[in-house]
């Protein structure tokens, strides 16, 4: 049941970090923290984020609009037991990016796709959680996506909503 609770919180995540373009992904006055990386060379600032870290779990979309789009990054780990760091190739864990631009929607992802990477964990309670991470993800050929995106010098910094 564990598994499933997981796959259901990363798809409520992901799925509010997806809305169309007329209502934009997330409200941007409404976000839980920062996040920022280098994407295959090129700049991601979150505009929005939402994040859950709860029962040793941590769920982290990050959102970033722009005219005719947006792109998206999301994080998960699990069996997360504090300040550590966590390798995106355990079972469970991803990273996952997507390019959306009106209706498609292509995407990168280390699960599944062989990819690798890590999240490192500087600071892990109920209230903040402070990280870096990295991650190699092949393409989701299922979503038409080709190559691979590296992502780099990530960083978070986000105060959890926490579901009941």
């Amino acid at each position: 049941m564990k598994l499933h609770s997981r796959t259901v919180l990363a798809l409520l995540l992901a799925s509010v970090a997806c809305g169309d373009d007329n209502e934009g992904p997330l409200d941007p006055g409404n976000t839980d923290g920062t996040l920022t990386a280098s994407v295959s060379g090129v700049t991601f600032n979150a505009t929005a984020v939402v994040a859950a870290y709860a029962n040793g779990s941590l769920v982290i979309t990050a959102v970033q609009s722009g005219v005719g789009g947006s792109k998206s990054i999301t994080l998960g780990v699990y069996n997360v037991t504090g300040v550590d760091t966590y390798d995106l190739t355990d079972p469970g864990n991803s990273a996952t990016y997507i390019e959306t631009t009106g209706s498609t929607s292509l995407s990168w992802l280390t699960a599944i796709t062989q990819g690798s990477g890590s999240v490192t964990l500087t600071t892990a309670t109920a209230t903040r959680v402070v990280g870096t991470f990295t991650f190699l993800a092949p393409a989701n050929d299922i979503s038409g996506a080709t190559g691979t995106k590296t992502v780099l010098s990530g960083q978070f910094d986000v105060t959890p909503s926490n579901p009941q």
